[in-house]
Formats: C-alpha cells, sequence, structure tokens
C-alpha cells in the first residue's frame, strides 16, 4: 500500500527535489521502490481526500497524557494526590465538624479517592493489582506502622474500611481489564 505525502510541507521529497510552489499535487511513495512518480491532477485530488480523511480520523485518536504513563507511576500519583487530599480536606472537616467525625469523613473519603484510582489503573494495566493497592495505601499504611496510637484509636476503623474497599476496587478493575482485553483478542 502506498502513502502519500505532501510537498508542500517537506522541504525536499524523497527523490531530494524541492517542491514546486506551483503544483498542488501530491507525490506518492511507494514501499517497493525509493523513486517518487509524479500523478494526474484527477488521481492526486482522489488521493489528496483520501489521505486528508485518514489524517482526520488518526487526530480523533487522541489519547489522555495519562496513558503512556505505567503504572506505578500512577500509583505514586494517586498516594501524593491522597495525602493532598487527606490534609486539604481534614482540616476544614475536622474543625467544622469536630475531632471524630470530620475524622472519619475525611479518612473514608480519601479511601473512596483510592478506591477509583485503584479501579482504573488495574483497568488499564491488570497485572498491577498486586502492588497498585499497596502503594496507593502508602500513606496509611505507613501512618499504621510509625503512629504510636493508631491502633489505640476507633480511627483505624476507616482506614481500614479504606484499605478493604481499594483491595476490591482494584481487583475488579483488573477483572474488568482483562475481560475487555479478551474481548479485544476475538
Amino acid at each position: 500500500m502506498a502513502s502519500f505525502s505532501c510537498p508542500r510541507r517537506a522541504k525536499l521529497d524523497r527523490a531530494g527535489h524541492p517542491p514546486d510552489p506551483h503544483e498542488r499535487n501530491c507525490v506518492e511513495l511507494t514501499p517497493s521502490s525509493r523513486h517518487t512518480r509524479r500523478h494526474r491532477p484527477r488521481e492526486i485530488l482522489t488521493r489528496n481526500r483520501i489521505s486528508h480523511k485518514c489524517k482526520t480520523m488518526e487526530a480523533k485518536e487522541r489519547k489522555s497524557f495519562l496513558s503512556g504513563i505505567p503504572s506505578w507511576a500512577l500509583s505514586i500519583m494517586t498516594a501524593a494526590f491522597s495525602l493532598i487530599f487527606l490534609f486539604a480536606i481534614g482540616y476544614p472537616l475536622q474543625t467544622h465538624y469536630g475531632e471524630n467525625i470530620g475524622g472519619w469523613i475525611t479518612y473514608i473519603s480519601t479511601g473512596i479517592v483510592i478506591t477509583v484510582a485503584c479501579f482504573f489503573i488495574c483497568r488499564k494495566y491488570p497485572n498491577s493489582v498486586w502492588y497498585t493497592p499497596i502503594i496507593c495505601n502508602a500513606v496509611g499504611i505507613i501512618a499504621a506502622i510509625i503512629e504510636p496510637n493508631f491502633w489505640g484509636t476507633s480511627m483505624w476503623i476507616p482506614y481500614l474500611i479504606g484499605w478493604v474497599f481499594s483491595l476490591l476496587g482494584a481487583f475488579s478493575g483488573a477483572w474488568i481489564g482483562r475481560q475487555a482485553a479478551t474481548k479485544a483478542n476475538l
């Protein structure tokens, strides 16, 4: 199958000739040979329409900047975001509702954010189900290990609920991701 390029956009075509600014025809690059060949205007118009349609279709398939990031990096970004989210909503809620109710709301909402992130990361990368919940919950895991009063208060309950939900979100996302990959291969 031949590919087309417009000589007005390139400085030199494959044969090394500069483009003619008065001609509106394109150059066909054949895969079997490395030389260029000029075509009649009727063929050129049809071929230009086809190539412009292909370029338009390619432009519509733009992907998010997050689609190229590996799962471990997305998990680290989720952990950093959860820490910022924890402090951003934690202090106002604890000052407004009190330390007990505000803490519960803060930790459960942070667990929901981490659960949703684990679901989407593991749906895109199903093999990362074994380490994504651990990296995403790194803030809570480190707090459980370092904090001396962590298990003495009732604040470990919302953290544990968040950890369980993030595991469920990760495994369900991996299951859906594997099913989608299986359907795509059929």
